[in-house]
């Protein structure tokens, strides 16, 4: 039960004219002439920040959301009876400003348009994608992708969360038309996102002390590879951060002069300031 703050309304005070609407909504601390749904404000998604949407409307617009599709999509089947008994014990005039009519009863048409989006819904969380068997079904299907994929158990949440900004974000038609390929995927990390975090990178070793390490692999294939990797310190978060730079590709050979070559190609050619950094505390290793 949530407290109800008192209204400039008077002797009209909306939320007192039936139990059902003291339980879901309440007059707005700030203005007290807009009422807030709390069911539909508790049902909307957290942003960033832990914020949740509020849902709120003058006296007006409190018959068409009782009625709309979204509350009664966050209504339980079992306070649908209650929610229509609501509507029909507020009652509206066509002026709008008179809560009641003359005969305290909706007209024929409004109670029509009531009972079919009541309907509406009852069908939809019954036979079709807002039925309990379907949301059994959603979490099985995101639980099975997990295991698929040999995914940790703790980034339920957070894959979730992605699906929910996708859908948000995105239409439905675009995303049911996509189709990507591990070669596309490739070319957008390679090109686009790992550009971005390398400079993220490289800005961070230009303002905190560092060191450039290296770590040498090959392939089932017998290809080599060197690592390229930085530690540096993080003076906010007071603790060192090892992050990989590159992996660069040597081929058949690995002496000292050309892993000393690709390195300066990999790191100091692109970034010229880096070198001349580290040229300052390192001047034995003559970088050209």
């Amino acid at each position: 039960m949530h407290q109800k703050a008192s209204s400039s309304f008077g002797d009209k005070d909306l939320i007192s004219r039936h139990w059902y609407l003291g339980e879901i909504l309440e007059y707005e601390t700030t203005d007290k002439k807009r009422i807030k749904c709390v069911l539909c404000t508790e049902n909307q998604r957290c942003d960033k920040n832990g914020q949740r949407k509020t849902i709120s409307f003058n006296a007006k617009g409190l018959k068409k959301h009782l009625q709309g599709i979204v509350h009664q999509g966050f209504t339980p089947t079992e306070d649908d009876e209650n929610r229509l008994e609501a509507i029909k014990e507020l009652g509206f005039s066509q002026e709008g400003d008179d809560l009641r009519d003359d005969n305290n009863q909706l007209n024929s048409n409004d109670l029509e348009e009531g009972e079919n989006q009541k309907k509406k819904v009852i069908k939809s969380r019954s036979e079709g994608s807002l039925s309990k068997f379907k949301e059994a079904e959603f979490y099985l299907t995101l639980s099975k992708f997990i295991i698929d994929e040999h995914l940790p158990f703790s980034c339920g949440p957070k894959l979730l969360n992605f699906i929910q900004t996708l859908l948000q974000n995105f239409d439905s038609q675009l995303i049911a038309r996509s189709h990507i390929s591990d070669t596309t995927v490739a070319c957008v990390v390679g090109k686009c996102i790992a550009k971005h975090l390398q400079e993220d990178l490289y800005n961070a070793i230009r303002k905190y002390p560092f060191s450039l390490m290296f770590d040498g692999s090959s392939d089932v294939y017998g290809d080599k590879y060197l690592a390229l990797l930085v530690r540096y310190i993080d003076i906010n978060k007071e603790c060192p951060i090892t992050k990989l730079i590159s992996v660069i590709e040597l081929g058949s050979f690995n002496d000292a002069q050309t892993l000393f070559k690709k390195i300066n190609q990999e790191l100091f050619n692109n970034e010229p300031d880096i070198k001349e950094i580290l040229s300052q505390f390192v001047p034995i290793m003559k970088i050209r």
